[in-house]
Order: C-alpha cells, then sequence, then structure tokens
C-alpha cells in the first residue's frame, strides 16, 4: 500500500507539474497569437505605408512635370513678350503707354492705339520725306556737278 501510496504521491506530482507546464505554455500560446496578431498588423501598416509611398512619388513626379512645363510656356510667354516689346519699339510705340489710362472700354483703347499708331506713321512719313528731299537735293547737286564737268570736259577737248 505504502507503494500504492507512493505511486499516486508521485502520479499526483507529475500530474501537477503537468498542469503547471500546461497552464504556462498556455500563456505562451496567447502571448504568441497576440504577438503574431501584432506582426500581421504591422506587416499591413507596412504594405499600406509602401503603396501610398508609391502613390505620393508618382504624384510628385507628375507635379516635378508639371512645374517643368509651367516654367517652359512662362519662358515662352516671356520669349514672346519680349519679341513684341521689340517690334513695338521698332514702331516707335511704348509697351508702356498702348492702354489709355482714363478709359475702361475696348473702344477708347482702341482709338487710343489708333492715335498712337497715326502718330508713329506720320512719324515715319515725315522722316521719309525729309529722306527724300534731302536726296533729291544730292541728286540736283549731282545733276549739277555732273553738267559743270561735262562743260569743263568739253572745253578741254
Amino acid at each position: 500500500m505504502e507503494v500504492k501510496d507512493g505511486l499516486i504521491d508521485e502520479a499526483a506530482s507529475k500530474t501537477s507539474t503537468l498542469e503547471r507546464d500546461i497552464k504556462r505554455l498556455n500563456k505562451e500560446v496567447e502571448h504568441l497569437r497576440g504577438s503574431d496578431n501584432r506582426v500581421r498588423e504591422v506587416e499591413k501598416e507596412k504594405r499600406e505605408l509602401e503603396q501610398q509611398i508609391i502613390t505620393e512619388r508618382k504624384t510628385l513626379n507628375c507635379l516635378r512635370e508639371d512645374l517643368v512645363s509651367e516654367k517652359v510656356k512662362t519662358q515662352q510667354l516671356t520669349n514672346q513678350l519680349d519679341s513684341l516689346t521689340a517690334d513695338l519699339s521698332k514702331l516707335g510705340l511704348n509697351a508702356n503707354n498702348l492702354t489709355a489710362p482714363n478709359s475702361d472700354s475696348d473702344s477708347d483703347r482702341y482709338k487710343a492705339l489708333e492715335s498712337m499708331l497715326e502718330e508713329t506713321l506720320k512719324r515715319s512719313v515725315e522722316v521719309r520725306e525729309e529722306k527724300i528731299a534731302s536726296l533729291e537735293s544730292r541728286l540736283s547737286e549731282s545733276v549739277n556737278r555732273n553738267k559743270e564737268l561735262r562743260n569743263q570736259l568739253l572745253e578741254v577737248s
């Protein structure tokens, strides 16, 4: 009987140890399940963040391309403006004076521009008439000088 009691005590002791090990292992399994769930959540967040980074990089590239495109357009418009200003300057017009200072309607602006163009045209015509008069005077002098030289040539012959 004592042997049976010893075996029973020993079996009870082993059972108690095994039950403690089972409880400890169950706690460890619960802890690992929690860790596993957290790892899965972190991996999901990581994938979402990577996707967000990809989207933001695409957006950034598009914005850079748009910026470059707008800079090119701005440069082209600046070049056109410079060219038009130079053309107006050649015509004798000041680009800053193209709009009438106190008028709001388009017709007033057109009248102001028309007036400025007429003045410029008049100045151009006057300059050309002066050049023509100068050239006619020089031609007349050349004709007279030519006659003098012919007369001298005839006298010498």
